[in-house]
């Protein structure tokens, strides 16, 4: 029998309806500091070799340069400073992946998340990963035999397959949430390991392992700010819509 939930497909985009609004991208000079044992911390484990060697050497502040529109890097003194990426839309919510060594921002502009190198290597390079900010923030994976779609439904972030011979469903619950506006936005991993989820502000603050279903908390917001950050801010402008609530989409 075919089941009645089918998680829709998302949109091509929100419109007016901005996930991060002029007002947000201002807020970031948010600093991400990065230490060498970082990984270790946020982890709860000590990384293999493999992983310590992507991840950043020397401590080191991230921030996402909204006027710029490129992700930079500096010294703790605000030295050195290196770009990471450029040419991305509006960057804002910058968080850090100790398990990649790899700098995740949501773009206000393109209302997508990508995802960079920590060191540098891939100076002005970046992935765009598959994410959404739509209603249930639903993102699909196609197969040649079945189609996997992730999202949130009634404070649940789900999978739901679709056999794609049969139309069949089958849906199972990843991680219960507290509310379902807990999170807001999803972004798949390139090698669809892993799930990063939104907070409220569609910054990826949170990883969850699509395995073992365990929930890693990303390295965000330490509670300084950059005095480079903030004389690149823009000018203040009238904020966006604000985004409804997922009660009110459902209506």
């Amino acid at each position: 029998m075919k089941s009645r939930f089918r998680l829709p497909l998302p949109l091509c985009c929100l419109g007016g309806l901005l996930l991060g609004s002029t007002a947000l991208g201002q807020q970031d000079p948010r600093v991400v500091v990065v230490k060498p044992s970082t990984a270790v911390k946020a982890g709860g484990v000590r990384p293999s070799t493999a992983q310590a060697q992507r991840t950043a050497p020397v401590a080191k502040r991230y921030w996402a340069d909204y006027a710029g529109n490129a992700i930079r890097r500096s010294d703790l003194d605000g030295s050195n400073v290196e770009t990471l990426a450029t040419d991305t839309s509006g960057p804002y919510g910058t968080t850090y992946d100790p398990e990649t060594g790899k700098v995740l921002w949501t773009s206000s502009g393109d209302e997508l998340v990508h995802m960079a190198s920590s060191d540098g290597t891939a100076l002005s390079g970046y992935v765009t990963l598959n994410s959404s900010f739509e209603e249930y923030s639903a993102i699909v994976v196609k197969g040649s035999e079945s189609n996997v779609s992730y999202g949130v439904v009634d404070a649940q972030l789900v999978k739901v397959t679709e056999d794609r011979n049969t139309g069949t469903e089958r849906r199972d619950v990843l991680l219960k949430l507290a509310s379902p506006d807990e999170v807001h936005g999803l972004a798949l991993a390139p090698d669809n390991s892993a799930l990063y989820l939104g907070d409220p502000d569609g910054r990826m603050t949170r990883k969850l392992n699509l395995t073992t279903l365990q929930v890693q908390q990303l390295v965000y917001d330490n509670g300084g700010s950059c005095t480079t950050c903030a004389m690149a801010a823009p000018a203040p402008k009238p904020a966006a819509k604000p985004l409804p609530s997922s009660q009110e989409k459902r209506r």
